[in-house]
């Protein structure tokens, strides 16, 4: 639907949960996720109307990714995930700082600025998904004939994946780009509709504006409300915070995949790749991540009561 005020939300009722039985059920780095996550299960109690606008949307966004890196944090507990805990410290780290940007001052306003950053760069990713040429890639039969021709190709083809069943029709191919267009272009138009509502145009002509001077550079949401912000190292600094900014460096190579010397655990004479991590040292991660999501719900506990009346 193209007005969102128009829809409304379905939440799930996870408040019906025994949080309080499960966690003292557990122990360690375990029992704080849980008690956390039960905490912001019972956020969504008290909500009076379940009637979409872009403040509602991005409160519940944070809330939701919040809520999905405790639950990660917990299957990470028990895999001694180190890889893991060490990809969620750098998603929580940067919802932190958005966390505290909307907070600081007219909270409303900047959840309806993060609404807008955050379907901006819908639209943007969009926009590529429908170009052509992307869809071109996409529907494009000559690696799976390729494949198919070449007995040793399709051999190591089908160890990694299986038997090979990829549909290499033209007529079938051409309806399958027709009808996929035709979906995500729904998902496009929907998402204009929601950029030109008048409660977030004024931030998408800065994002639009920022755009043009920035080139291809990303946009930091903080940058939105002081363009001198345009990094998370700025950002840090101007928190006071910038010894952090290490942390932040760390945890952007393992999601971008540029280390090595972290991925082992390094002794006198042996590598030993971190497959599962010290249960110790995995434990005070999770921990730390149920903090920083403990930060993040507090503040958006705070602000609740300007979106719905108890």
């Amino acid at each position: 639907m193209s007005d969102i005020h128009k829809l409304k939300f379905e939440l799930p009722r996870l408040w019906e949960h025994d949080w309080e039985r499960m966690a003292a059920d557990s122990n360690g780095a375990e029992k704080l996720l849980l008690s956390i996550e039960g905490q912001a299960a019972h956020l969504l109690k008290f909500m009076s109307d379940d009637v979409a606008n872009f403040e509602r949307l991005a409160w519940l966004g944070i809330w939701s990714k919040s809520f999905c890196i405790l639950e990660g944090a917990r299957g990470a507990l028990g895999q001694r995930s180190q890889y893991t805990v060490e990809l969620l410290s750098r998603a929580v780290f940067e919802m932190v700082l958005h966390a505290f940007t909307i907070h600081e001052i007219e909270p409303i306003k900047r959840l309806r600025a993060y609404a807008a950053w955050c379907l901006w760069n819908d639209h943007h990713f969009q926009m590529k998904f429908l170009d052509p040429s992307t869809l071109s890639r996409i529907w494009n039969p000559r690696p799976a004939v390729d494949i198919a021709k070449d007995a040793e190709s399709r051999r190591v083809y089908e160890e990694l994946f299986g038997p090979l069943d990829i549909e290499t029709d033209p007529k079938e191919l051409h309806r399958g780009r027709v009808d996929q267009f035709r979906e995500e272009k729904l998902r496009l138009d929907r998402l204009a509709a929601w950029l030109s509502d008048p409660d977030v145009c004024p931030w998408v002509e800065r994002l639009s504006n920022l755009s043009k001077r920035r080139g291809r550079a990303p946009i930091p949401f903080f940058a939105l409300f002081n363009e001198t912000e345009g990094s998370v190292a700025r950002r840090l600094e101007s928190l006071d915070m910038g010894f952090l900014y290490l942390a932040y460096v760390k945890g952007s190579m393992f999601v971008h995949g540029s280390t090595l010397d972290h991925m082992y655990l390094t002794q006198e004479r042996c590598l030993t790749p971190l497959f599962t991590g010290n249960r110790e040292n995995v434990e005070a991660q999770a921990e730390q991540i149920g903090h920083a999501c403990n930060i993040v719900l507090v503040l958006l506990k705070s602000i609740r009561s300007r979106l719905w009346q108890h």
